[in-house]
């Protein structure tokens, strides 16, 4: 699913399947994404507007955040126990940073099992702006 604009603000709720694209310039971006699926791709870029892109509990992979002259930020929306619905097992999830630098955070969210295993997941999301702040909420 694809959602380009010039200078327009791109805001909503997104139920995807497996990708979400979106793309304006001058505008900020507020997405809420909503899947079953753990393996979602979404790319949201702007410039001079804040991007905030919120992903549902189900998501498992690797995120990029990027930015100038502002912090990227990421919440963490419920810390407690959720339910692994592809293994009918209690879970809780993790959010591993793996860098965090001059305007840049990277990590990835796993699946803690009771047994202590972890699960990855394939899933990718990337939230980019210029001169503006980035959140991602997980």
């Amino acid at each position: 699913m694809r959602f380009h604009s010039q200078n327009s603000a791109i805001s909503g709720k997104f139920n995807i399947s497996d990708s979400l694209e979106i793309a304006t310039v001058n505008a900020p971006i507020q997405a809420s994404v909503l899947s079953d699926t753990p393996s979602i791709n979404v790319l949201a870029t702007t410039h001079n507007a804040p991007a905030t892109v919120s992903l549902p509990k189900s998501f498992l992979g690797r995120f990029h955040l990027q930015t100038t002259l502002a912090k990227p930020t990421i919440r963490i929306a419920d810390k407690e126990l959720i339910r692994d619905v592809w293994k009918a097992k209690h879970a809780r999830r993790r959010l591993e940073i793996l860098r965090r630098r001059d305007g840049i955070l990277e990590g990835e969210v796993v699946m803690i099992g009771e047994d202590g295993l972890q699960e990855r997941g394939d899933g990718f999301v990337s939230v980019t702006s210029a001169i503006a702040p980035v959140t991602l909420f997980v």
